[in-house]
């Protein structure tokens, strides 16, 4: 395990990434900057990190913000403060405290996100009970995985707001959702659609208002 007790900030400006931080078993590890990092088991980060890719397989705690130009986490991740990269792929249960922003974001589990996603690309597939505070991108997809089980009834989104170009839904309760194309697909419940070229419901899905800006 490759440890870097110093901060970004403690030296001026950010050193170029050299080192890595390999995590397996049950460990702890301070934040810094790093050129890769990879956490096989239970591992907690006290600190921001900063690196180019970053790999989580199992249970992993951030105590600050998490930076990845590329992200792939598999199990259960939490993140203490803002989460932001390129491309992060999270699959499991994944909790962020602050902001999530990235250029594409792909979840298939169960997410909670206390602040606002924002990427270009949103593809959010639900296995679990989710809640954003606000969702914003481009082209935004949110799909309820059908795999039957006792549960199933619990996969839904809540988000207060819904903000896009492209945006289609599956089992999503908003009170806003804006677009440009905004399609309301099966077990959603919306209190309002602001649409400007094109609006499509779904037999199943609710929408109390919809108006066209």
């Amino acid at each position: 395990m490759n440890e870097d007790k110093r901060h970004p900030a403690d030296e001026g400006k950010r050193p170029d990434p050299v080192r890595d931080l390999v995590m397996s078993g049950v460990a702890t590890a301070g934040g810094g900057v790093y050129r890769r990092v990879h956490i096989s088991g239970v591992g907690r980060v006290v600190g921001d990190v900063v690196c180019e890719t970053a790999r989580i397989d199992g249970v992993m705690t951030v105590r600050g913000t998490l930076e990845a130009k590329e992200l792939v986490a598999n199990g259960k991740t939490k993140v203490e403060g803002a989460l932001r990269g390129h491309t992060l792929r999270l699959s499991g249960q994944i909790h962020v405290d602050g902001d999530c922003s990235a250029e594409v974001v792909e979840v298939s589990g169960a997410i909670e996100i206390d602040g606002l996603v924002s990427a270009d690309e949103v593809t959010i597939r639900l296995y679990g009970g989710s809640k954003v505070r606000e969702l914003g991108g481009s082209r935004i997809r949110v799909h309820r995985s059908w795999r039957w089980g006792f549960f199933s009834r619990y996969r839904r989104l809540t988000v207060d707001t819904v903000e896009g170009d492209d945006i289609r839904l599956e089992a999503t309760r908003a009170r806003v959702v804006r677009g440009d194309k905004v399609h309301i697909g099966p077990g959603c419940e919306i209190e309002r659609v602001e649409y400007r070229s094109e609006f499509r419901q779904d037999d199943g899905a609710r929408v109390n208002e919809h108006v066209q800006v």
